[in-house]
């Protein structure tokens, strides 16, 4: 009959060992999150700077309207009408 390999979980892992593991995985665990904050906060930052542009470009057609109206009202208004 073959052998069975023990199995990793079975093995005993000594103390240096067992911390080392514990920093690997920590530090591997720190690196994800890190990456992944960067990663959703470029994805912000970036929808932040697209609103901004949109105001923007808002806040001109509106002050573009506003100038219009303002500007026809005198000459291309209606005459009010008397009709008491």
């Amino acid at each position: 009959m073959r052998q069975q390999r023990p199995h990793l979980c079975d093995t005993p892992v000594q103390a240096p060992q067992r911390l080392s593991l514990s920093h690997s995985l920590a530090t591997l665990s720190s690196r994800l999150q890190n990456q992944r904050f960067k990663a959703m906060s470029d994805t912000i930052l970036s929808r932040i700077d697209e609103m901004g542009g949109r105001i923007e470009e808002l806040e001109k057609s509106i002050n573009d309207l506003t100038t219009q109206t303002s500007q026809g009202a005198g000459s291309d208004a209606p005459a009010p009408s008397a009709s008491s």
